[in-house]
Order: structure tokens, then C-alpha cells, then sequence
């Protein structure tokens, strides 16, 4: 599908142009089906949007058209199913790349951290010529609890913006199914 999708779910300004909002809609235009179904109606009820008729009107309206082409109401909902199965795939994938990047960013240092504290504290049981080694070990523990800090506020913005974005179009295809539900 090479139709732009940026235009057919609310985006605020500032996700309709994140990487997510592009991978997730990616992802929905690769398993676009065959014929008409929940993108090409998402697509008719946009269209009308722009004339004065309330929501219900508009999947009236779009449903008439797609009722030509064989489609029904299950079929529009089966495959608005579909794409939130495509989007929980992506919810995934995204999950274990968080969870890669944990162990790899904050787990190892919480370990490295854990392993200077421990030095630390058998270092000062030495004798008076070991304090000098003890203080480069605690200047280091504070620069890898900095990175901890930094790493793990990262990565936890990644996944919140991540899930706004992600929210946004399954809140938004909830709505349109239960609006196919209830008006056709």
C-alpha cells in the first residue's frame, strides 16, 4: 500500500510525525488486505469527514459503498482485528527491543555498579595505602550511576512515547469498531 496513513488516525502534530507513528503505520500498510476492508473504509469515512454529517452518517455512508463490493460489517470489523493483531505484533517486537536494551544498558551497569560498591567496601578494610585506589572506585560508581540514571530515563521516554502513539491508534480503531458495530 503506498497511500500515506499519517492522515487517517488523530495524530497530535508532534506523534503524527515520530518514528513510531511512521513504523506502526508502516506496519499496517505491509498487511493491508486484498479489496476493500477497514483501511480503504477508514479511508471513505475520512473523505466524508469533510462534509457537514455527524460519525454515524459518515460509516452509513462509507458502509453503502463497501456493501457494493460484498462487504459487511463482520468483514470491517474481522479486518480492523486484524490490523490491531498487526500493531500488537509491533507492541512486541518493540517489548523485547526495550527489554535487549535494558539488559544491555541499565542491567549490566546496575551489575557494574553493585560490583564497585562491593570493591569499594573491601577496599576500605584496607590498609592506608589502598585509599587513593578507593576513591577512583567511587568516582567511577557515581559516573555509572549517572549513566544508569541517564540510560534508564532514556529508554523509559522511548517506551512512553512509544505507547502514547501506540494507544492512539488502537483507541482510535476501537471507537471505528464499535461504531461499525453499533451503526451498521
Amino acid at each position: 500500500m503506498s497511500k500515506d496513513l499519517s492522515n487517517l488516525f488523530s495524530f497530535s502534530e508532534d506523534l503524527k510525525n515520530s518514528k513510531f507513528a511512521k513504523i506502526l503505520l508502516e506496519a499496517i500498510a505491509k498487511s493491508d488486505q486484498a479489496g476493500f476492508d477497514y483501511l480503504e473504509f477508514k479511508q471513505a469515512v475520512q473523505s466524508l469527514s469533510q462534509m457537514d454529517m455527524d460519525k454515524t452518517t459518515q460509516f452509513k455512508s462509507a458502509f453503502a459503498m463497501a456493501k457494493t463490493m460484498g462487504v459487511s460489517p463482520n468483514d470491517l470489523v474481522s479486518s480492523a482485528r486484524h490490523y490491531m493483531n498487526v500493531l500488537n505484533e509491533e507492541r512486541t517486537k518493540f517489548s523485547s527491543a526495550v527489554e535487549k536494551q535494558m539488559q544491555k544498558q541499565v542491567v549490566i551497569k546496575q551489575h557494574q555498579l553493585q560490583e564497585i560498591t562491593t570493591n569499594v567496601e573491601n577496599k576500605l578494610q584496607e590498609i592506608e595505602k589502598l585509599k587513593a585506589e578507593v576513591t577512583q572506585m567511587k568516582q567511577k560508581a557515581v559516573t555509572i550511576s549517572d549513566e544508569l540514571k541517564n540510560a534508564s530515563n532514556k529508554i523509559t521516554e522511548t517506551k512512553e512515547s512509544f505507547n502514547s502513539t501506540l494507544q492512539v491508534i488502537l483507541d482510535e480503531i476501537e471507537i471505528d469498531q464499535n461504531l461499525i458495530k453499533q451503526s451498521l
